[in-house]
């Protein structure tokens, strides 16, 4: 590619106004005093021109012509690369400024700030994105109503497709919006809201299948038409012996789309053995989230400090259903029917975390860990009756399943410096799971896990570490949930299990600029139950 400048980049302006009048002030000694300084806005730009010169020996072919824009936009004509607008205090204290790059372009960005330290912090920013997946692609039909792309009545044969037009350049545009207010009333007291707003437009190459992986496919257009909302809200108080943050964070997905169909470039009619006439496949639905934590951390006696972390979370997918097939010869069926109009889809977790870390003695560091994780399913399940495989075949119908849990873990472990340059560290963790006794093989699995170690740090340039673990699983017993399964079988992450395993650790910097490590490790997995 070569670009030729059509006018050379120019400075619009740079420099700095008067906004207030300096004054001068005699003292009776006639001496001067200093004049205040004065506020200012500064302006500056870049303006140019560019083209593309198609005629050079050197213009790229279409295929580099996509690469070269696969993730920028270079456009003819007027271009500006950076424009900066600020205006400055008197006190010089605070940031009030605007700025852009790439203006006028699919990629451009801009920001804004007006912020004063210790009272409040106001931003801005957009930055426009795009991502070209082809500038050369072919393809036959139109995409119209009812999310279809449509084929002639008579199906091109091969060499219709591979002399289809070309069509404009097959692209994604992301329009990412951030703002957020900070707000410092007092030096202990931190707020702050954020906003997120991101538009996804254009679309992307994605495969249709037509009857299953055995009949023929085509490669489509997905149609991209989605928002994504974010609002976070953080309240946060610090003193020096006490920490604490309160938070509230909604997400939002919305997809205008909900599925895509496309005719089959290979039949006209609907037929049980081949399939349908027309492919559908489902796209990424609407769904929302919310999410409230809290955080405090707190200093105490015999140099311990202590920190607890809550959040809990609702989810939220309620998007319509789309038919289980577009072949007639089954969508009509009332045995195909689904049970209800949408999914109606809520679950929620709640995760619970706590640390300790003290230093009582000198040599010794003491710490100990909590997590405890639940997630819950409150969809109401459904089922069908029988289900429609690849428009052509049939299977029996099944339930839907919630598949809740909840997973506690816990780690005490202890340090103690035995010489200047050896650590002696022992500890040991817990992991317990619940599951659904319905669903699940095994309800409930503990696991402990002790380990030791020792390190090394007798060189400012060396560090080695050697440690063993050596832990065991067991459940309240396996227990077959379906007739189809075989009842010497067991799922790894619930059959019972020991495991064991020793690790050597080295990293060496010979010099500031170079640090190398190397690992050996050596474990053993068994199962003592699992036929």
């Amino acid at each position: 590619m070569k670009l030729i400048s059509r006018g050379a980049a120019m400075l619009l302006a740079a420099g700095a106004f008067a906004l207030a009048r300096p004054t001068t002030v005699h003292a009776q000694d006639t001496a001067k005093v200093a004049p205040k300084p004065a506020s200012s806005i500064s302006v500056a730009a870049d303006i140019g021109g560019q083209d593309f010169d198609r005629l050079s020996l050197v213009a790229p072919n279409e295929q580099q012509l996509g690469k070269l824009l696969e993730y920028r936009d270079i456009k003819t004509g007027l271009v500006i690369p950076q424009f900066l607008l600020m205006y400055t205090p008197k006190d010089s204290n605070g940031t009030y400024q605007i700025s852009g790059r790439n203006l006028l372009q699919l990629d451009q960005s801009f920001w804004a700030r007006a912020s004063q330290p210790g009272k409040y912090d106001a931003q801005i920013r957009y930055d426009g994105m795009v991502h070209n997946y082809s500038t050369d692609a072919r393809s036959l039909g139109n995409f119209g109503n009812g999310n279809l792309y449509s084929l002639p009545p008579t199906r091109p044969d091969s060499n219709a497709w591979r002399n289809a037009p070309y069509l404009s350049p097959v692209r994604s545009i992301w329009d990412p919006l951030k703002m957020s207010l900070g707000l410092t009333p007092t030096p202990s007291w931190d707020f702050k809201a954020e906003y997120t707003h991101i538009s996804k437009a254009g679309d992307r190459p994605m495969g249709m299948a037509f009857g299953g992986s055995s009949n023929n496919t085509r490669e489509i257009l997905e149609p991209i038409d989605q928002t994504t909302q974010d609002i976070k809200l953080t309240q946060s108080y610090s003193k020096p012996h006490l920490q604490a943050v309160l938070s509230y964070d909604w997400s939002m997905f919305q997809n205008a789309f909900n599925s895509v169909s496309s005719m089959n470039p290979q039949a006209t009619v609907d037929t049980k053995a081949a399939g349908a006439a027309v492919g559908r496949t489902a796209l990424a639905p609407n769904n929302s989230a919310q999410t409230a934590s809290a955080v405090l951390a707190g200093n105490f006696p015999l140099r311990t400090r202590i920190m607890a972390t809550g959040s809990y979370s609702w989810w939220r997918q309620d998007e319509p259903f789309i038919p289980q097939t577009t072949n007639s010869f089954y969508s009509n069926d009332p045995n195909f029917a689904l049970p209800r109009p949408s999914f109606d889809g809520r679950a929620t977790t709640t995760a619970i975390n706590a640390s300790l870390n003290s230093h009582p003695l000198k040599d010794l560091t003491v710490s100990a860990r909590a997590r405890s994780y639940q997630y819950r399913n409150q969809t109401t399940p459904f089922g069908v009756d029988s289900i429609v495989i690849s428009d052509r075949s049939l299977a029996a119908g099944d339930t839907s399943h919630g598949k809740p849990f909840s997973r506690q873990n816990y780690d005490l472990g202890a340090s103690y410096r035995v010489l200047r340059t050896v650590s002696l560290n022992a500890g040991v963790a817990w992991e317990n799971w619940t599951r659904d006794s319905t669903q699940r093989n095994v309800v409930t699995t503990n696991e402990k896990t002790p380990r030791v170690s020792v390190d090394f740090t007798g060189l400012d340039w060396v560090t080695l570490r050697a440690s063993y673990s050596n832990g065991a699983r067991r459940g309240d017993g396996y227990h077959i949930t379906t007739s189809s399964e075989n009842p010497d079988f067991r799922r790894f992450d619930e059959a019972d299990r020991n495991r064991e395993r020793t690790n050597l650790e080295a990293s060496f910097s010979p010099i500031d600029e170079v640090n190398v490590s190397l690992t050996w490790e050596v474990g053993h997995d068994g199962y003592p139950n699992s036929t």
